[in-house]
């Protein structure tokens, strides 16, 4: 069993593709193909499911994925600090899937006392590779395998109306006299309006969007000329929108929360220095 071959099962497992590895390690196809082969010969087990246009991890190999990554995190780890210079003068940088405000805060605050550290921040357009980054800010679950993560921001999820709207002159309302009014959202499968979504029909109604846009300027606008209500998150009293405020909707007090991920092998100078710092803002 060799170290490329190893490595050659890990990022085909993280793809689900054999030529993906190939592109990455610039060699053929057939390199990949039969490295992995030859691995599953020297464990005695067959690691990939294959069909005539993908490859998946079986249960065993999901099982080998698990114990092979967690190796690797650690011997990357090492590698990166034997090879960190003094002075770690790394980008770093961010995959702001969500928060995206939250974090800019963190880095406004952490450059304050480290002027000379400097960030690239990517928005998610679902196309990038996770392992580009050495930080990700998504919301909380079990999918980054490898990765250590901790809670990063919850707040409440508001809705938002322009204040001349009629709806706003009710000191109190609940969800259910939502049913009939139009929403504006920047993506029905966002995670924020999934759980608001949940909310609904837990009072038998789905909310009625008008308008989704995958820009929040846009929403921003579709909001203060009242084509429909926003939601949002927030746990100031006001909006932040001019003549726009929150609902008082007493039945629903829903939060999202978010968490930060990132490599243990990137966890090291800079790096450290800010995941450190955000934990200790915490």
């Amino acid at each position: 069993m060799e170290m490329l071959q190893l490595r050659y099962f890990l990022e085909s497992a993280k793809n689900e593709s054999f030529s993906k590895t190939a592109e990455k390690y610039m060699v053929p196809l057939t390199s990949v193909s039969i490295a992995i082969k030859r691995l599953e010969e020297e464990l005695g087990a067959k690691l990939f499911e294959r069909s005539s246009n993908r490859v998946f991890l079986n249960e065993k190999g999901k099982q080998f994925y698990h114990s092979v990554s967690s190796m690797f995190s650690e011997l990357d780890s090492g590698i990166a600090l034997l090879s960190a210079e003094q002075s770690d003068e790394r980008k770093i940088k961010i995959l702001a899937k969500t928060m995206r405000e939250n974090v800019i805060w963190r880095i406004r605050a952490f450059n304050r006392i480290n002027p000379n550290v400097s960030f690239t921040i990517c928005v998610n357009t679902g196309e990038q590779n996770q392992d580009d980054f050495d930080i990700i800010v998504d919301e909380k679950s079990d999918k980054y395998e490898g990765y250590e993560s901790f809670d990063f921001c919850s707040l409440r999820i508001r809705v938002e109306a322009l204040s001349k709207n009629p709806i706003c002159q009710r000191s109190s309302l609940t969800l259910s006299q939502l049913k009939n009014q139009p929403f504006v959202t920047t993506d029905m499968n966002s995670d924020t309006f999934a759980i608001f979504k949940k909310a609904c029909q837990n009072r038998g109604f789905e909310p009625k969007v008008i308008v989704e846009c995958n820009d929040y300027t846009c929403r921003d606008i579709c909001v203060t000329k009242g084509i429909g209500l926003g939601i949002t998150l927030g746990d100031t009293t006001n909006s932040s929108l001019p003549d726009v405020q929150y609902l008082n909707i007493s039945d629903f007090n829903e939060r999202y929360t978010s968490s930060i991920y990132y490599k243990p092998s990137s966890y090291f100078g800079n790096v450290k220095a800010f995941i450190d710092f955000v934990k200790s803002k915490i």
